[in-house]
C-alpha cells in the first residue's frame, strides 16, 4: 500500500514538474490531490495518474482525420 503513496519531492519528479510547482498549486487548491500527515505532503500515484487524465488537453482537429 505505501508503495503507492509518493512525496511531494517524488510526485513532482513523477509529474515531471517542479516541488514548488507542486506548492504553489496547493496554496491556490489547484492541481492533483494531496494529504498531509504533520508537516509532509503526500500524494497517490492513482490520485496522480486520475488528474493527469482529466486535465489533459485534447488538440481539436479541426475536421481533419490523421
Amino acid at each position: 500500500m505505501f508503495q503507492d503513496i509518493l512525496s511531494r519531492d517524488e510526485a513532482a519528479e513523477y509529474l515531471g514538474y517542479s516541488k514548488r510547482t507542486l506548492e504553489k498549486w496547493a496554496e491556490r487548491d489547484m492541481g492533483p490531490p494531496y494529504f498531509r500527515r504533520g508537516r509532509r505532503v503526500f500524494y497517490s500515484i492513482v490520485d496522480l495518474d486520475t488528474w493527469v487524465i482529466q486535465n489533459r488537453l485534447t488538440t481539436p482537429t479541426n475536421g481533419v482525420n490523421y
